[in-house]
């Protein structure tokens, strides 16, 4: 079940953070996200993973927030909206 091997490599990046002291892993290459996470996008170079000793926080665009119905993993989602260019936005 994908859900289970997700929770599982979750679980062993956490206790390697965790034995060498690390706080959190930041995980940008498509490749690595998709495998980590299960995420995967439309355009592949869009998203990163942020994985603590405590949680894992997908951060992505709107576009790729869960809905209702999807099924729940051990990855958390959140997602932002903004207009490039806008005053006080992101370039």
């Amino acid at each position: 079940m994908m859900t289970n091997s997700i929770s599982f490599r979750l679980d062993a990046v956490r206790e390697l953070l965790l034995a060498r002291e690390i706080d959190a892993l930041l995980v940008s290459g498509p490749e690595n996200r998709r495998y980590l996470s299960g995420f995967t996008a439309t355009d592949p170079d869009w998203g990163m993973l942020l994985i603590s000793p405590e949680t894992a926080l997908l951060l992505t665009d709107f576009r790729y927030r869960p809905g209702p119905g999807r099924k729940r993993t051990s990855v958390r989602c959140a997602s932002t909206r903004w207009t490039w260019g806008e005053p006080g936005r992101a370039p």
